[in-house]
């Protein structure tokens, strides 16, 4: 039996789903194991949403020069306000509460860019 653990099931800006996929990769590069078939198995494990084999040689590429952070590390910027799982309620709760809110009205509402709120509507009535 394998078990999957999809994305669409860990809320957005999990960090354990990250951490979880950077485990599980720093683990087939200690192995040896290639990058395309990582891939493969992280697909038959993780489902379709599992990261791919771009971003597994991007790691693999990373562990080779000595970043073997799980967690990611602090960067200067503004930070994706969009994605925090705060947000993301604030967000569903304003579109619930009132369904045919404009973006316009949705972002000044959250305090979010016209981009970032429309990414965030548009993530809440996906899922």
């Amino acid at each position: 039996m394998v078990l999957q653990a999809r994305k669409a099931d860990v809320p957005a800006g999990d960090v354990e789903w990250k951490v979880r996929m950077r485990v599980c990769a720093w683990y087939s590069w200690l192995s040896g194991t290639p990058p395309a078939v990582t891939a493969c198995n992280f697909e038959a494990v993780f489902g379709p949403d599992a990261i791919k084999a771009p971003a597994i040689r991007s790691l693999f590429r990373q562990f080779r020069d000595g970043h073997k952070e799980m967690c990611d590390l602090k960067r200067s910027g503004r930070p994706a306000v969009s994605t925090s799982a705060n947000k993301i309620q604030e967000v569903k709760t304003v579109v619930t509460d009132q369904p045919r809110s404009t973006i316009a009205s949705l972002a000044r509402r959250t305090g979010l860019k016209y981009s970032s709120a429309n990414a965030a509507a548009s993530w809440c009535l996906t899922s």
